[in-house]
């Protein structure tokens, strides 16, 4: 019993310390570093289920691009920290929390904290939505 305790502890360790250096590279966003991310470009989300999006994200909340093979005309904000997204215009939208992992990568979560996709941003709107 008395070599099984180091042991564990040894376990312990190491899985902390596996796991802890991705949590603490995690940073949320703040709303106005997702407007300011975002606004006036094109982002390309693959969701958690696969599914591509790539949408214009304008200015002044416009939102324009394809998802799925259909059509998106719809509009954007950012409520409480949250990327909000709408497809249609008259669509509730959908909120997700942005997070950058390791400075460099975005990712989308729901207000459950379940993953809901990785975002990527190309400046301006080079696919011309």
């Amino acid at each position: 019993m008395r070599t099984l305790a180091p042991a564990l502890l040894a376990a312990v360790a190491l899985l902390t310390a596996l796991t802890g250096p991705a949590d603490a590279l995690d940073r949320r966003l703040d709303g106005q570093q997702v407007t300011d991310r975002l606004a006036g470009n094109t982002v390309h989300i693959i969701t958690a289920d696969r599914d591509p999006i790539s949408a214009y994200l304008g200015a002044g909340g416009s939102m324009r691009g394809r998802a799925g093979g259909k059509s998106i005309d719809g509009h954007w904000s950012v409520h409480d920290g949250a990327l909000c997204t709408a497809q249609q215009v008259k669509a509730a939208a959908v909120c997700d929390t942005v997070i950058l992992r390791d400075g460099k990568r975005l990712f989308l979560f729901t207000a459950a904290g379940r993953p809901d996709g990785e975002l990527t941003v190309r400046r301006g709107n080079p696919d011309k939505f």
